[in-house]
């Protein structure tokens, strides 16, 4: 729901998304309309919701030390699920070590298990919900485990929460104007306010399955340092500035390209198929242009690089041309 009112996926009106700096799309396109809908302009920026990370990139970066994106477990809250109960990984400072980490990670070019992911019908209500998203982290964790344990750093679970008043350990949810869900790095938790998640993207199961996706991308960046690389440099950065924006964008596609790699890795198994997988990741071009997130059309590709390539080294947006993650 954005200031205007109420408005569903698919419907005339802009609906939102879930970064503070990601602009609204009017309508949804289909993977049969993509390839039309890529060779019009670009359409403007619009105020923006987000149904990608929580915080743009420029918040994510300036938030960073102690934040960034969507999912999350508060205790004490019955909406809240942690899948591990383990003390909460503060962001720490970039070594060189973990900067070699990195690049072997993305140069190695490391391919996914293949996964099965049996998830139950995506429902409306809360219980539904959890489940289809607790299912969904499950295959996650199943396809993302051996590619961060064999870059030689400890996996963690993530946790989970759908309360609309959460207070993150990143601090207060944004407004909903702004902000459809997000993950922060604090706590490692993914938030999922479940009125916004509906209002935004209303039972549309490819959006839900990008979306959570996109999120556990960010987990993955954190868990791997890039995370805690990118939030070292963009301290050299004013924030807003250009340099700040650009290292964003490659921050935000690179969790793009995780998530077509996931989608990739459970397509044609168990409750994805393969149409399934692909209308997924062609959800990605419903984001909007954003100078956080990238234009409409990068923000697809690199989705589209992920599930295409199907290894870690595509995904390597730090050395991609400008253009691409402009």
């Amino acid at each position: 729901m954005n200031a205007e009112g109420e408005h569903r996926r698919g419907s005339a009106e802009p609906r939102p998304l879930i970064d503070d700096d990601l602009p609204l799309v009017a309508e949804r396109v289909s993977i049969d309309d993509s390839v039309q809908q890529a060779a019009r302009p670009p359409e403007p920026e619009r105020e923006r919701a987000s149904k990608a990370p929580v915080v743009s990139v420029a918040g994510v970066l300036a938030l960073v030390l102690s934040v960034v994106f969507l999912i999350s477990s508060v205790g004490g809250d019955p909406d809240d699920t942690s899948a591990e109960a383990a003390a909460p990984v503060g962001v720490t400072g970039a070594n060189p070590e973990d900067g070699a980490r990195v690049a072997e990670l993305l140069a190695a070019g490391r391919t996914l298990p293949r996964v099965r992911c049996d998830l139950p019908e995506l429902g409306g209500e809360r219980e539904a919900l959890r489940a289809f998203y607790l299912a969904e982290i499950e295959c996650l964790e199943q396809a993302w485990r051996p590619v961060v344990e064999e870059a030689d750093r400890p996996f963690t679970r993530v946790g989970l929460t759908l309360s609309d008043d959460a207070i993150t350990k990143c601090g207060l949810l944004p407004p909903s104007t702004k902000v459809t869900a997000l993950y922060c790095g604090a706590d490692e938790m993914i938030y999922l306010p479940i009125t916004r998640v509906l209002d935004g993207l209303d039972l549309d199961r490819s959006a839900h399955l990008a979306t959570l996706a996109h999120e556990y991308g960010h987990h993955v960046q954190r868990m791997t340092g890039i995370m805690d690389r990118v939030n070292a440099e963009l301290g050299t950065f004013e924030a807003g500035s250009d340099g700040d924006l650009a290292l964003g964008r490659r921050f935000e596609l690179q969790a793009n390209c995780f998530a077509g790699l996931f989608l990739e890795s459970a397509a044609g198994r168990g409750s994805i198929s393969g149409a399934d997988a692909r209308a997924a990741v062609e959800d990605f071009h419903n984001w909007a242009d954003s100078s956080t997130h990238g234009t409409r059309e990068n923000q697809a590709d690199w989705a589209r690089k992920g599930f295409e390539e199907g290894t870690t080294a595509a995904c390597d947006t730090r050395s991609a041309a400008p253009a691409e993650v402009g």
